[in-house]
């Protein structure tokens, strides 16, 4: 038996080592980036900002601050305004819409998170909470694009993407090294060399045993 788990043991080293596994480290090297479009995010190759996705930006913005007050929780919920939803978000209310798709400036959200007035601002000071002006820009970049909201993650269709268009053009070789390359890209990184079966062998066998070879 302990002769068979070796024999495995081994032809798993010899498979990873045969398949080219390659490792990238956080070289002191670095190339030059595309500049980060307005909210950190990266610009393409097209030159267009990315479109900002509501649950990777907003909806972490808007339930830290706004859904103890605004959220799906009756009890708690203030002014009868619900932000977690679209279909309550851009209804028409008393002095304006909340979100009005397109147009940050006429959207009351802007108005009160931009306010300086102690009786309007929003999250309000009692809540010992408050919005950067990273955040504002974000919330306000998202109004303008459409102010589109998502499905949890849990519930949207897996969608595949297009491997990214990267600099290096001679390094990947298959789709996940061309995703991976581009964001050693954005972060202005460039990858290691490929790593020896030397080197292969003793990370595969520190991961299996926890031992060197």
């Amino acid at each position: 038996m302990a002769h068979h788990r070796r024999y495995f043991f081994w032809v798993i080293m010899i498979a990873l080592v045969a398949a080219g596994v390659v490792f990238v480290r956080r070289p002191d090297q670095r190339l030059n980036s595309p500049a980060p479009a307005a909210g950190g995010r990266a610009v393409p190759a097209s030159g267009q900002p990315e479109k900002l996705g509501f649950n990777e930006s907003i909806q972490p913005i808007l339930s830290e601050n706004c859904y103890q007050c605004h959220g799906p929780d009756a009890a708690s919920r203030k002014g009868e305004l619900r932000l977690d939803r679209a279909e309550f978000a851009f209804l028409p209310r008393k002095g304006g819409v909340a979100i009005v798709q397109g147009r940050p400036q006429e959207s009351l959200l802007v108005h009160r998170i931009e306010s300086t007035k102690e009786s309007e601002i929003m999250p309000p000071p009692e809540s010992h909470k408050s919005l950067k002006p990273g955040q504002i820009a974000l919330l306000k970049r998202w109004i303008a694009e459409g102010a589109e909201y998502q499905e949890h993650w849990a519930y949207l269709k897996p969608e595949q993407a297009a491997p990214p268009e990267t600099r290096k053009k001679d390094w990947a070789q298959n789709a996940v090294d061309r995703f991976i390359l581009a964001r050693l890209e954005q972060e202005g990184l460039a990858p290691s060399p490929e790593a020896d079966k030397y080197a292969l062998i003793r990370r595969v066998t520190f991961d299996l045993t926890g031992l060197p070879p």
